[in-house]
């Protein structure tokens, strides 16, 4: 039942395509499609013209009343002086702290900052000052007979 009705509906598709793809449907269409109304273009750009300015619409100004104005320019200037009171109130934090200078910790105070952290308690600091000290006497001594050859 179902695929009569299915093969109906295709055979009645097939006819009403071959109806309308005819040679003479075809030729009808094109006939009535390709011609255009007699003085069409004389007068198509006036007319386009026309249309154009009939359709044009004047320009909407947008005007803030003075109070609108006033909350507009009283937010801007908000928003500058809080800008320059923030950036200024880093820069006086920056002035007021105390510059310290290493002559002025004392040496307990140093030994007991490096016995706390666990990295500086790990180095052998003696072992590595006389390492480098060696390093220093190797270095001077080369610098020493180079000068010497070249007297």
């Amino acid at each position: 039942m179902e695929n009569t009705n299915i093969q109906n509906n295709i055979t009645e598709d097939k006819e009403m395509v071959e109806q309308l793809f005819t040679k003479e449907a075809l030729a009808s269409l094109e006939n009535n499609n390709m011609s255009v109304p007699t003085h069409y273009f004389e007068n198509f750009e006036s007319r386009v013209l026309n249309n154009i300015h009939a359709s044009k619409q004047p320009a909407r100004i947008f005007n803030l009343a003075k109070r609108s104005q006033l909350a507009i320019a009283a937010s801007f200037l908000a928003i500058i002086v809080s800008s320059y009171l923030f950036l200024q109130s880093g820069k006086n934090n920056q002035q007021d702290q105390s510059i310290v200078s290493l002559h002025e910790i004392s040496s307990a105070e140093i030994d007991a900052y490096l016995n706390s952290n666990e990295w500086f308690a790990e180095i052998d600091w003696q072992e590595q000052i006389n390492i480098e000290s060696t390093h220093l006497e190797k270095l001077n001594n080369h610098l020493l007979k180079d000068s010497n050859n070249s007297q």
